[in-house]
């Protein structure tokens, strides 16, 4: 069996360790502000018209893009990863989706309709 070592870690007094701290929280607070700023940039960004008419093969059948909204303003697209050699989906994906299929139906989002996507057949095991 192997032998774990501790890593030897500075032990400071409560005084000295709430300075370090205060300086962390600044850097951190730094951060939060150029991730906001940044995060603004991108929601500035110009949109590009979708001009491809993209067909999906759902459980209702054949849906535009456009259909897949629902008649809601926003869509959620989540890129399932279909495991083609087991004709499985991918654990973490299979996860995912288990935990966030009501996103949809919530009371709080009434706007927004999530779709799964995947460039696998999840419908049969072929």
């Amino acid at each position: 069996m192997a032998t774990r070592t501790v890593s030897t870690h500075q032990v400071v007094t409560r005084d000295k360790w709430t300075v370090a701290r205060k300086d962390l929280l600044a850097k951190e607070k730094e951060l939060t502000r150029a991730r906001d700023a940044l995060s603004e940039q991108r929601r500035a960004l110009p949109w590009v018209k979708v001009d491809k008419q993209y067909i999906f093969d759902t459980i209702s059948g054949k849906r535009t893009l456009a259909e897949l909204f629902d008649g809601r303003s926003q869509l959620i697209i989540y890129s399932f990863m279909w495991r083609r050699e087991t004709a499985k989906a991918a654990s973490a994906c299979f996860q995912f989706r288990s935990n966030s299929i009501h996103c949809s139906t919530d009371a709080r989002n009434p706007a927004t309709t999530s779709a799964a996507v995947s460039s696998g057949d999840p419908l049969s095991s072929k």
